[in-house]
């Protein structure tokens, strides 16, 4: 590496963490005063080191403040030096790659220059073939790399760069992993967070876009067909309406909620599982059997449901609204104004 005038290295400008100390170095908007090619002059800055912020007891005199940038550039090289160090005890960059990021060796067939491997840490390259063994067991649904341990931002494949070796590009498949995480956040079974947008019929997605436009809550019933077809088809509806409201939303099932609700009469202290049909902005609720509840427990959804009359509510019921009506009268205005999707 040529040196300069005053024989310290030249500092590599990149993203590895040296780069980023180099960076602060040379600066002219940072804290040093250090001029560059587009600073002001170097009087200029050595005027404006020595201004003083009010309150301020420490020195910041010219020859304090280059004190402090001949530490860090001794520090800086002494990190680089370590690097080469480690390098060349894996016979050059080329024996690093071959031994510390074997899997990146496929992208680059032709190898890489001494010159562009070292304008990044080694960290960098070893981190590199770690990412791209985890692309290599990423499921269908993304998320391999969601640790976030690596150099490389959460999200990112490695592809080949002419200029610069190698560089990252966006996933795919995270978009993917996004939506599944958010939707198993919400108690959205696992099996059914790659929602299917196509299941929305048009009358529907019309609702949605009023929606959008007026940020309207509307109330969704969908009915007919097998109840095990419902789940899918909320679950389109749920996120697609998430997306565009941008709030708190819960996935419930009533045999779950008959359940907790069970325990909770025999011991208040365990948490009242209607408390979240209360709070959450838009709500899945999935109806199966409710002529099977006990009386009380009719009425406690009835009373709960009928409290979200202005809020996101989607029901699924294998009947008609009406039906349900019948068994919860005072949410039956609700049921009989929604959005009917019906399923054949």
């Amino acid at each position: 590496m040529e040196k300069q005038q005053d024989d310290r290295p030249e500092i590599p400008q990149n993203q590895s963490q040296s780069g980023q100390l180099a960076k602060s170095i040379s600066d002219p908007t940072g804290t040093t005063g250090i001029p560059s090619s587009s600073s002001p002059s170097a009087s200029s800055a050595t005027e404006i080191a020595t201004v003083k912020t009010p309150g301020s007891s420490r020195d910041s005199s010219p020859s304090t403040v280059l004190g402090t940038v001949d530490i860090l550039l001794s520090r800086h090289n002494a990190i680089l030096e370590e690097q080469r160090r480690q390098v060349a005890s894996y016979g050059g960059h080329e024996g690093f790659l071959r031994q510390r990021a074997r899997a990146l060796l496929p992208l680059l067939p032709q190898g890489v220059s001494r010159e562009i491997f070292e304008s990044d840490t080694p960290a960098f390259w070893e981190d590199a073939g770690k990412r791209i063994e985890e692309c290599a067991r990423c499921p269908s649904y993304g998320g391999a790399c969601a640790e976030g341990y690596l150099a490389w931002p959460d999200g990112e494949v490695i592809v080949p760069d002419e200029k610069k070796g190698i560089r990252g590009e966006s996933c795919k498949k995270w978009g993917i992993y996004r939506v599944r995480e958010r939707l198993m956040a919400g108690n959205v079974p696992a099996h059914l967070t790659i929602p299917d947008a196509t299941l929305i019929p048009e009358h529907a997605r019309q609702a949605m876009d009023e929606t959008r436009r007026t940020g309207e809550a509307k109330w969704y019933f969908v009915t007919g067909g097998d109840p095990r077809r419902h789940e899918a088809l909320v679950v389109a509806l749920l996120d697609e309406l998430v997306q565009i409201t941008k709030r708190t939303f819960w996935y419930e099932v009533s045999a779950s909620v008959f359940a907790k609700a069970i325990k909770h009469q025999r011991d208040p202290d365990l948490p009242d599982p209607t408390d979240r049909f209360r709070s959450v902005n838009a709500l899945a609720f999935l109806i199966v059997t409710p002529e099977r509840w006990k009386e009380w427990f009719v009425e406690t959804v009835d009373e709960v449901l009928a409290s979200r009359g202005d809020k996101t509510t989607i029901i699924a019921y294998a009947k008609s609204a009406d039906a349900l009506g019948e068994l919860m009268p005072l949410t039956h205005p609700l049921f009989a104004s929604a959005v009917q999707v019906e399923l054949r």
